[in-house]
């Protein structure tokens, strides 16, 4: 005979069930779920690898280490890609255009 065990958290009753064989043996009621961390949550684990973000800063991906902010810039700046392998950066808007927008086919 297979024993099944699990768990149900009823967030619109804050309350957890503790079942086995489809029965509810346990209720545990006023259950509020959290989490405190130590230290930051790392990027393997679903993290961001920091423990603190600035207001206002731009998030890059850096594979398995922590994120990258980069810093904002002066206003009329725009994020511009750098080529591949290297981060982009905060560069000046081309001049004489005012409104643009790119279309990218799928593929």
């Amino acid at each position: 005979m297979t024993t099944r065990r699990g768990f149900r958290y009823d967030s619109s009753r804050s309350r957890l069930e503790v079942t086995v064989d489809g029965t509810v043996v346990a209720i545990f009621n006023n259950i509020a779920p959290s989490l405190s961390l130590t230290s930051p949550l790392e990027v393997g684990s679903g993290g961001t690898g920091v423990d603190s973000l600035n207001d206002h800063y731009v998030l890059l991906g850096s594979g398995t280490d922590a994120v990258t902010p980069i810093t904002p810039s002066n206003s009329g700046h725009v994020l511009t890609s750098n080529g591949t392998g290297a981060d982009p950066s905060f560069q000046a808007a081309t001049s004489g255009i005012s409104r643009g927008f790119a279309l990218f086919a799928g593929g």
